[in-house]
């Protein structure tokens, strides 16, 4: 496969919405004209071969705006985030209390006390 040949895939667009509401929106559109989504997140995308779609015309759905931190649950020590957090703890508010348990870049990170 070469740059500009025939078999080039190719996404038609982008977006990066911020929000639940925003993907919902994006979801519903794409849904009535039956428009194929690619989504992807800050991260190795691996569980999708990478972050460049396998299908011409497909919008690229960006997550990586949605980047807050939802819940922090000391007590069952788990944390729910947006799917734009990044491994990195630059993301979670108040990790002081936490110890880290690090995971290999291409899975999540986890925090236990």
């Amino acid at each position: 496969m070469f740059l500009g040949g025939p078999e080039e895939i190719v996404a038609s667009a982008a977006v990066a919405p911020d929000s639940v509401e925003q993907v919902q929106k994006v979801m519903r559109i794409a849904n009535t004209f039956k428009i194929p989504i690619y989504p992807i997140s800050p991260g190795k995308n691996l569980g999708y071969g990478g972050s460049a779609p396998n299908l011409s015309g497909s919008v690229v759905l960006d997550l990586k705006r949605m980047n807050r931190v939802l819940e922090e649950n000391d007590r069952n020590h788990y944390a729910l985030v947006e799917p734009g957090v990044r491994s990195s703890l630059q993301d979670v508010p108040d990790t002081s209390k936490w110890a880290v348990l690090t995971t290999p870049r291409s899975w999540n990170w986890t925090h236990t006390r």
